[in-house]
């Protein structure tokens, strides 16, 4: 009861900021897995709170060592359309922390940096949150180089279908970006950035978005591609073998 109004008020379990932390963890199952056939991890959770032990203190822990598990079990990065959904939300959370913690510079080379736009596409990270993103998209669309494909990369791997050149959106954002050039995906994600301040977006995506005009031509955009990717599967594996 609360003073004389004898209302009820509810007090959050966490602290805010752990309160925060718990929903975005959270989210970051629920917005993949949305059905009843793929609530596993649910049942998990509750699996721990009943017979392994967990509580509000190891809560949090609990929850990122669940999302590790799922994010590393049959791992694999290269397969275009048809990599897993999750781990690009782990991704995002590992991001999204180390940007809390430190500073994005480390994952985007500070010389590639398009910066008259990197203000308006930090505030991504400053707002982050997971929403249903079930599209994976090609940042350097298919269809730019379709002779080449960019070339490729070891086990026969086309460079436009590896990990540096994915992220995961909206689908109906998907079918907006289309076929079109970095440089105008960055515009219609920062138009619909400026309609709508609490759009959230993949943090992958905007720090590919971050580079540089001249990185994402098609002569650079090879490099860009790799570049990225091994950024990108060293702080996975940083969190995976720790």
């Amino acid at each position: 009861m609360s003073g004389n109004s004898r209302s009820i008020q509810y007090i959050n379990t966490f602290s805010k900021e752990n309160q925060n932390q718990v929903v975005l963890l959270l989210s970051m199952f629920q917005t993949i897995y949305t059905t009843k056939n793929y609530k596993n991890w649910l049942f998990s959770i509750l699996n721990g709170f009943v017979n392994e032990g967990w509580n509000v203190d190891n809560y949090i822990s609990n929850l990122e060592e669940l999302a590790k598990k799922t994010a590393k079990d049959r791992n694999e990065l290269d397969k275009g359309t048809k990599v897993r959904h999750f781990i690009f939300n782990y991704l995002d959370y590992l991001l999204y922390k180390k940007y809390k913690d430190e500073s994005i510079l480390a994952y985007l080379p500070e010389q590639k940096i398009r910066h008259d736009k990197f203000n308006e596409l930090e505030s991504y990270f400053d707002k982050f949150r997971f929403s249903y993103r079930h599209s994976i998209e090609h940042c350097y669309a298919q269809n730019l180089n379709k002779d080449e494909d960019l070339g490729y990369i070891e086990k026969g791997v086309k460079v436009i279908d590896s990990f540096g050149n994915l992220c995961l959106i909206e689908a109906d954002f998907n079918s907006s970006l289309s076929d079109n050039t970095v440089p105008l995906k960055r515009e219609k994600l920062l138009e619909l950035l400026r309609k709508n301040r609490d759009r959230s977006a993949s943090l992958k995506q905007v720090i590919m978005l971050m580079y540089d005009d001249n990185c994402w031509s098609s002569h650079n955009a090879k490099k860009t591609i790799e570049e990225h990717g091994k950024r990108m599967k060293e702080l996975l594996n940083e969190s995976f073998n720790s």
